[in-house]
């Protein structure tokens, strides 16, 4: 019982943690005076970068 409260706890505080990244990126973008395109661009980047790493990351595991 003790690990599903575990893993329920990390879901729940990462949903909240993403949750409240997501509602603040359009102050974000303001902030960096980025158009969306060039935000958009930067968050696939991100996205892009993070999967090539977990990819290398496994080969090196």
């Amino acid at each position: 019982m003790r690990d599903r409260v575990a893993v329920f706890t990390v879901f729940a505080l990462n949903g909240l943690a993403i949750g409240s990244w997501a509602t603040r990126t359009p102050a974000l973008a303001a902030q960096v005076h980025a158009s969306p395109g060039v935000f958009g661009l930067a968050l696939l980047g991100a996205s892009v970068g993070m999967l090539a790493a977990a990819s290398a990351a496994g080969r090196v595991v």
